[in-house]
């Protein structure tokens, strides 16, 4: 070979050229900065949900903190106090708890996706490389 073209006459007669292999570069790099995107994107999915997890707790806290004060300015509290309060308290929790497993359901679904696109990719980049000449990518 003369070092100006990098294909074999093989790779010439089936019609392969300089430009295709660039081209599957290319599209390799942008699959690359794609997948990064969308992985970011994902990992905000959990990252909400540990946040609506600890804003549940916090509002939790501050209904607990709230009834709890008003038994000690009444001192006398009945058990149906008690128990109504402990539920009102506990219903932003349940309802922070029920919206992180749907959040982390969603996280698992788009990370479950990325990781088939990016295996998918991987073994047609590879399969794409190994048809190539060595001295072209």
């Amino acid at each position: 070979m003369d070092g100006r073209s990098s294909l074999d006459p093989a790779y010439k007669q089936l019609g392969v050229t300089d430009g295709h292999l660039k081209l599957l570069q290319h599209a390799n790099t942008k699959f690359r900065h794609l997948y990064e995107m969308g992985s970011e994107k994902t990992n905000s999915i959990k990252r909400l949900a540990r946040l609506t997890l600890l804003l549940s707790v916090l509002t939790m806290v501050i209904d607990a903190r709230s009834t709890l004060e008003q038994i000690m300015k009444f001192k006398r509290a009945g058990i149906g106090f008690l128990s109504g309060s402990a539920a009102e308290a506990l219903m932003p929790l349940e309802f922070g708890i029920f919206i992180c497993a749907v959040l982390y359901s969603a996280f698992h679904l788009f990370e479950g996706m990325l990781m088939r696109r990016r295996a998918n990719w991987n073994y047609f980049y590879a399969s794409a490389k190994s048809d190539a000449p060595a001295e072209s990518l």
